[in-house]
């Protein structure tokens, strides 16, 4: 859902950003006064000069990875890596800012240097710059403890002074750390607390066996030591229903507590499996004599639970409850940052008004890639429902789709003749699985909803019922099953033609 959280502090106000992977806008940025309750205010990166699509596939291992935010001197700074490949070529590292975060962010200045999950250390003038470095041209088989431990061979952080201003790297990458042994040690940040620099990474990788580990330094680049409790956040191995927790942050509050953001999944079924996608969490840090964080509740140190008794920045908000009402796609012709889509897509393709939006097909579907006309929004619940009503104007076929990635995605459409399809495609595997012919005017509304592990579909009847057509497994879209990152989408889609869409309802 909201993947690989970064946060910062300004003045009385924290903004959070989470990878957005192949969709479009990107890096989405929430807004919060007290680290509890969040409001999506935009995204970094909304123009396809920051974020170029064309000649591009649609992969959900592309676009943007784990964003770090930090504030300096009066400018917000975002660092990532653009894993899309243009042209067979990877588009790398880059920085953008702005000194207004509700506006524009500059063109990304480009970094030639290799990894992943990129961080930003300011200090005494200088930017440092730490990054997951990822080995290549290394045999798939090949084991870094096996082999004769060849340095460059293996994963792990590198650092380096930067010039955010030119892109230009000013000292020769130098690694400092190499975790304590567990696989993918990524995910780093720096910060300096007291006389320490304080190394936070993630290991394990981003399934269930993720964790947070800590190391500290009195020097910047090492050698660091590690804390003698790693790992300090894990829920691995335990029979939790919040799994898979790491790639933190840390913020501390004016009145000088510490909190960590993470993300985590919650599966169900067995085997285990997540629609969701990674969400974000949120858990105190407590500071021991020797210097050393612990994470969580006194309790249940180390690990994270649904329910935790933890001390908290502010009260938790009530649960709102669902609303009912329709939608806004966006005003003035733009859609409303909770709404993505695959790629910018072109003038006159897409057009909004209020709870109204009007898409033009452009022969490319869901199987396809950037151009689809798809505008989604992430389910956001694990038992969610969708209505909406649909318009097919000229040909073509439109509807919902409960969207995990090109290969992986099931639908609902209506074509021009009236016919109601339900599709379901599974890797390699593509059904329609019903047809049916539906008398209910021009207009038809169609509904998806999400209850113990399966997807349902149908339609709206004449008198206002829901007639059930097909079903499908939810396990399918998994992550476990399907791969990526971000979740699950609800999304109104058009392949042919033009289609106008109103009244979405999205209900938990």
């Amino acid at each position: 859902m909201f993947p690989d959280p970064s946060i910062c502090k300004v003045g009385k106000d924290y903004y959070l950003i989470h990878s957005s992977f192949e969709y479009f806008p990107g890096i989405p940025i929430h807004h919060s006064t007290n680290l509890v309750d969040w409001k999506l205010i935009g995204h970094v990166l909304t123009r396809e000069s920051q974020l170029p699509s064309e000649n591009s596939p649609m992969t959900s291992f592309g676009g943007i990875y784990a964003p770090t935010i930090r504030y300096h001197k009066g400018r917000f700074y975002v660092i990532s890596t653009n894993e899309t490949k243009i042209n067979n070529k990877r588009l790398g590292m880059f920085v953008v800012s702005t000194a207004d975060i509700y506006g524009e962010w500059s063109d990304p200045i480009w970094i030639d240097i290799d990894g992943i999950d990129p961080s930003l250390f300011f200090e005494g003038g200088n930017c440092y710059l730490t990054v997951c470095k990822i080995p290549k041209d290394v045999p798939s088989d090949f084991d870094f403890v096996r082999d004769g431990g060849k340095k460059g061979t293996e994963w792990g952080i590198q650092q380096c002074l930067v010039d955010l201003e030119t892109g230009v790297v000013r000292s020769i990458p130098k690694y400092i750390y190499t975790g304590t042994g567990g696989r993918w040690p990524e995910g780093p940040h720096t910060f300096k607390i007291g006389e320490y620099y304080y190394l936070q990474i993630s290991e394990g990788g981003t399934e269930y066996a993720h964790m947070v580990t800590f190391a500290r330094s009195k020097n910047i680049d090492g050698p660091y030591t590690m804390c003698p409790h790693n790992p300090v956040l894990t829920n691995r191995s335990l029979q939790a229903s919040i799994q898979s927790i790491g790639h933190s942050d840390l913020v501390q509050t004016d009145d000088g507590l510490w909190f960590m953001i993470c993300h985590g999944v919650r599966p169900t079924g067995y085997p285990w499996a997540h629609v969701l996608g990674r969400e974000v969490c949120l858990t105190a840090v407590y500071w021991d004599a020797e210097g050393w964080p612990h994470i969580g509740e006194p309790s249940s140190l180390g690990r994270i639970y649904p329910k935790m008794h933890g001390r908290l920045p502010a009260p938790l908000s009530p649960p709102k409850p669902p609303t009912l009402q329709p939608e806004i796609f966006g005003t003035g012709g733009k859609l409303k940052p909770m709404w993505n889509t695959f790629g910018k897509l072109d003038d006159g393709r897409v057009e909004v008004d209020g709870t109204r939006v009007k898409l033009v097909g452009s022969g490319v579907g869901l199987d396809g890639g950037v151009g689809c006309g798809f505008v989604g929004r992430r389910q956001q619940h694990l038992s969610a429902s969708v209505v909406v009503k649909v318009n097919v104007v000229d040909g073509g076929k439109a509807g919902i789709s409960v969207f995990s990635n090109s290969k992986h995605h099931y639908e609902i459409f209506v074509c021009g003749d009236g016919n109601v399809t339900v599709l379901r495609r599974v890797g390699s595997m593509r059904c329609e699985t019903s047809r049916v012919l539906v008398n209910v005017g021009e207009v038809v509304g169609l509904w998806v909803s999400h209850e113990d592990e399966w997807y349902c579909f149908g339609y709206v009847g004449e008198n206002g019922e829901r007639v059930e057509v097909e079903r499908g497994e939810s396990r399918y879209l998994s992550t476990e099953v399907a791969g990526g990152f971000t979740g699950v989408y609800f999304g109104v889609f058009v392949t042919d033609g033009v289609a106008e869409f109103s009244d979405f309802v999205y209900t938990f």
